[in-house]
């Protein structure tokens, strides 16, 4: 990647940026989820290539009026070649698929000063998205506005206070050839936020506080398991969702030797329409949580800083984390498998001198059992038949999180 500012006039600066990225992988393996050996990825190798480029200008036209514009653009291939054997059979299949996405934006915003300490700032961004697959009819495409204001207050300098008024949108995609459902449409939300940042007259004490109502249309939130042969991940559209909640993060640090940072949210998400589910799935879900999506979250973190002297110094801190009870995945429509929520520990004590680091660390130090994600049998059995004794590729599936790590770290800046 590189990037370039130039000073156009002595008010305009011009920021160019253009990207390539070339990513390459490979895979074996087991494909049917199961201890039966019923379907298995013998090879499966892909591609990704994507060119990206933006250009925008900032202005300074005033003491308190400023702009910014500029336009984006990003094109992306994706070629995959996956040859699967179905055991049983046997048979051997290979699929090729080559997926293209285009995405061209314009956006611009401007920054005014209607009083010394008061700031509107208002933006509108364009966006157009193109996918195509190979070997099948149509494409993808979709074209959206996303505007935003934002009235931001500064009642001394540390201390501000904002509302913002915005509207994003998230492009949609293609699944496999394979799949039921060819492309997903995108989604878009509005979001409403009252926040205030505060910082004490020393510097000792900083406190960041918001509350915020989002709405959302065709939210992409949801996926499934269908026969392919073998069972194929296909993404989908949940539908409507309202999301509202408030967070508080902040830093105390008394002295040189001591930081305390902590954070927690509530957010509360909840489906209010799932007629998009329904038209592939019409059965509907059984809740109207959002998947492995938790109301509550919060960390906290002590940090102990011993200095030697001379560019040498001790610290040590530990992060204690909590993720609330989050709803698991399932196709059955009078049923929702629960995840409990759970903590992690972890900690890190380093030796600092000049620009090196070495330190020692280690992850979820209690060795808490979690589940990252989890699909309980209802999938496998809209693919292979009702569970019993008699269908051992019927169960439950789960992705369980890391277990207790450890391990060292040497690292430099310059």
């Amino acid at each position: 990647n590189a990037r370039g500012v130039f000073d156009v006039s002595d008010s305009t600066q011009m920021t160019a940026i253009l990207a390539y990225d070339d990513r390459t992988g490979q895979a074996t393996g087991d494909a049917d989820f199961g201890f039966v050996d019923f379907a298995r990825i013998l090879d499966g190798n892909n591609t990704l290539q994507t060119y990206t480029g933006e250009l925008r200008f900032d202005t300074q036209w005033s003491d308190r009026l400023s702009t910014l514009i500029g336009v984006f653009g990003s094109a992306s291939e994706t070629n995959t070649s996956v040859t699967q054997l179905l055991v049983p059979i046997p048979l051997v299949v290979t699929q090729l698929t080559t997926n293209e996405q285009t995405t061209v934006a314009a956006f611009a915003n401007v920054f005014y000063d209607i009083t010394p300490t008061l700031e509107l700032s208002a933006g509108l961004r364009w966006d157009t998205q193109d996918v195509s697959v190979s070997g099948t009819a149509g494409e993808y495409s979709a074209s959206e506005f996303q505007p935003r204001v934002t009235l931001t207050q500064r009642w001394d300098d540390n201390w501000m206070t904002y509302a913002s008024i915005a509207r994003g949108f998230r492009g949609g995609g293609a699944n496999s050839p394979a799949a039921p459902l060819q492309f997903y449409e995108g989604d878009s939300v509005w979001t409403y936020e009252l926040g205030n940042k505060w910082t004490n007259a020393d510097r000792t004490l900083t406190l960041n506080t918001a509350i915020y109502y989002n709405d959302y249309q065709n939210y992409i939130g949801q996926n499934s398991l269908t026969p392919a042969p073998g069972p194929v991940a296909v993404n989908l559209n949940t539908g409507d969702v309202e999301s509202y909640g408030a967070e508080l993060e902040g830093v105390w640090s008394p002295n040189q030797f001591f930081t305390l940072t902590g954070g927690v949210s509530y957010n509360h998400s909840r489906i209010t329409d799932d007629s998009a589910f329904e038209e592939v799935f019409p059965l509907g879900l059984a809740t109207d949580r959002i998947l492995f999506l938790p109301d509550w979250n919060f960390y906290l973190t002590p940090t102990l800083t011993y200095d030697l002297g001379d560019g040498n110094a001790i610290v040590f801190n530990t992060t204690i984390a909590y993720k609330g009870d989050r709803a698991g995945s399932s196709l059955d429509p009078t049923f929702q498998p629960q995840l409990e929520g759970y903590y992690t520990v972890n900690a890190n004590l380093a030796y600092e001198r000049d620009n090196w680091t070495i330190a020692l660390w280690g992850t979820n130090l209690l060795d808490e059992e979690y589940y990252e994600s989890y699909l309980d049998q209802s999938l496998l059995a809209a693919i292979f038949g009702p569970p019993g004794p008699m269908n051992p590729l019927v169960h439950n599936l789960g992705i369980a999180g890391d277990g207790r790590r450890v391990g060292v770290r040497l690292s430099a800046r310059f």
